[in-house]
């Protein structure tokens, strides 16, 4: 009866191992298939099938557009928007100094 008991202990105990081993397995295929999905997407912004830009073309363009926009912010004689907001100031400073109490302080 002994032996009985420790051989079925035993296969419980392989059944159970078993069950366990097949149960990471199917999580870790899980996780592999996730991964091989983000790798696949990563793989068509990198380099599409279609005629879409790429992901490292678009960077680009955001940061060419970028830059434009940067320098609307520094003076560079007369064309930018920092230069207009300055001549607006300095009118607005002339036209208070012509009609004081009228406007800003």
């Amino acid at each position: 009866m002994t032996s009985a008991v420790t051989l079925y202990g035993s296969i419980a105990a392989a059944v159970l191992a078993t069950l366990a081993i097949a149960s990471w397995l199917v999580k870790a295929d899980r996780r592999l298939h996730r991964m091989t999905d983000v790798i696949e997407r990563v793989a068509r912004l990198l380099d599409p099938e279609d005629n879409s830009p790429g992901l490292a073309e678009r960077l680009r363009s955001i940061e060419n557009r970028t830059a434009r926009i940067e320098a609307e912010h520094h003076t560079n004689g007369g064309s930018t928007t920092r230069d207009a907001i300055n001549r607006l100031e300095v009118g607005l400073r002339h036209l208070n100094d012509r009609f004081p109490g009228s406007g800003t302080p």
